[in-house]
């Protein structure tokens, strides 16, 4: 999501209080995910993808209505350019997609007919690798976006958060009492975006949100999800992302 605006910082009381509290835990650990409901259908995890995709360096409003104008369109983006011609159909929806990302999601949409299988965790793989996996293939998708993918995919089943530069700001004095690391120097460096945090950093800010989620009997994204609608002062139900667009295979 968008750096735009300072995330509050939370105390590791703050933090506490909310893990305890049993009505966050049971909204957050089976209400909002269960909206997302990305079922066993390769076409609605691959619009999880694409949302993923689309929602880096902008509010999640954004994001939203970009995601909506191209499910909209599903199926017929045969070209970057036409992706750009979708996206400005309404200024409120344009978001920063680079060459490379529009690629993207004419892959995801595309790998949908050729390999549905792509969108699903390997026996073998961890959500790490299978997130790692989707990097790797998927032109946009880096380390962060990716994770977020596989947590929007199997929001309830990961033992990964999406270690975004919001999440690493919320998570600094954890991080900071076991690193010494000033990271929030870096955070407020400008012009810093998401997909240059330090991979330490990342990596550590999933071990953090792992050893809360273990401590306080939570899954790591919802943690996650609770922890981020704290900071911000409000919740935010993604309820927007439940695949309405029925049909698509």
């Amino acid at each position: 999501m968008s750096a735009a605006f300072k995330t509050k910082m939370l105390s590791k009381e703050e933090i506490e209080g909310i893990l305890h509290d049993p009505f966050k835990k049971y909204l957050y650990g089976n209400v909002l995910p269960s909206r997302i409901d990305p079922g066993l259908d390769a076409g609605k995890r691959a619009k999880l993808c694409v949302f993923s995709l689309v929602s880096a360096n902008t509010t999640f409003a954004v994001a939203t209505a970009a995601w909506e104008m191209l499910m909209d369109n599903w199926g017929n983006w045969e070209s970057p350019e036409e992706i750009v011609e979708i996206l400005k159909e309404n200024k409120c929806c344009s978001v920063n997609i680079a060459s490379h990302g529009k690629k993207g999601l004419i892959l995801l949409q595309s790998l949908v007919k050729d390999d549905p299988g792509f969108f699903f965790r390997n026996p073998s793989e961890t959500h790490e690798t299978w997130a790692t996996r989707i990097a790797d293939t998927i032109p946009g998708l880096g380390y962060v976006k990716s994770i977020f993918a596989v947590c929007l995919m199997e929001p309830l089943k990961t033992d990964l958060g999406c270690p975004d530069r919001h999440m690493l700001r919320i998570l600094v004095p954890l991080w900071e009492s076991k690193n010494g690391n000033n990271l929030e120097s870096y955070l407020t460096q400008k012009n810093n975006s998401s997909t240059t945090l330090p991979r330490a950093a990342c990596k550590g800010a999933i071990t953090e949100l792992q050893q809360l989620a273990a401590k306080f009997q939570w899954q790591p994204f919802p943690l996650q999800w609770a922890l981020w609608d704290e900071a911000r002062g409000c919740l935010e139900d993604h309820s927007a992302l439940t695949a309405i667009h029925e049909g698509v295979q």
